[in-house]
């Protein structure tokens, strides 16, 4: 098990160095490593603004999460996936560093799935509910931790209830901020232009601060 893990683990690596974050995406989910994941939707955010990194700048600048292949594993994510990368940002959401990159996911989600299709995912609907398995906590083995089974079926399922309860109060509290931000780069804005309007105004006086005839 221990030999498969690792496997996989350096299949992610791999994935990452030739950026393949279409199947990158899908393993680390399979594997349950929220932190990894965070890292690689950061970096595509970050790759996004800097448009030589892109083999097609003008279809990436146009995707909802800064890559056109990362779209398109968001948009055909299997209910269990969406429900657990739901849960992630549930998680991300709540801290400031890593609020942005939340709202950006979850933009996603919600343009490329309806309201009932996310309720179901999170309710499990239509999904086994048996035991299936258990795998190893690679995030901890990466920090040094010790490695506790975890199980995987209906004790990792979300209540949507839950999710959607940690989802607004926070997704609102960024909307507020991102407003109070908006309206006060139109006051500095606004400042800077009536700063230019003095400028002019200098030019077009003598040192009494009479108007020069330029005639």
């Amino acid at each position: 098990m221990i030999s498969l893990n690792s496997c996989r683990e350096q299949d992610y690596e791999n994935y990452l160095s030739i950026k393949d974050y279409s199947n990158a995406i899908l393993l680390a989910l399979s594997m349950d490593q929220p932190r990894r994941l965070l890292k690689l939707f950061t970096e595509v955010r970050l790759n996004s603004a800097s448009p030589t990194s892109s083999s097609d700048p003008a279809a990436d600048a146009e995707s909802f999460t800064g890559s056109r292949h990362v779209d398109a594993v968001i948009k055909s994510l299997s209910p269990s996936d969406l429900r657990q990368l739901l849960s992630y940002i549930k998680d991300w959401n709540t801290v400031s560093r890593s609020s942005d990159v939340a709202q950006g996911i979850l933009h996603a989600i919600l343009k490329f799935h309806d309201a009932d299709t996310v309720l179901s995912a999170l309710e499990g609907k239509g999904e086994s509910t048996e035991d299936d398995g258990e795998v190893l906590d690679l995030d901890g083995m990466l920090d040094g931790e010790v490695s506790k089974p975890k199980k995987k079926g209906k004790e990792s399922k979300n209540d949507a209830g839950e999710v959607l309860g940690a989802l607004i109060p926070y997704t609102e509290r960024h909307m507020t901020r991102a407003d109070k931000l908006v309206r006060e780069s139109f006051i500095v804005e606004h400042l800077l232009g009536m700063m230019e309007g003095f400028d002019d105004f200098d030019v077009g006086a003598d040192a009494d601060g009479m108007e020069v005839d330029s005639r």
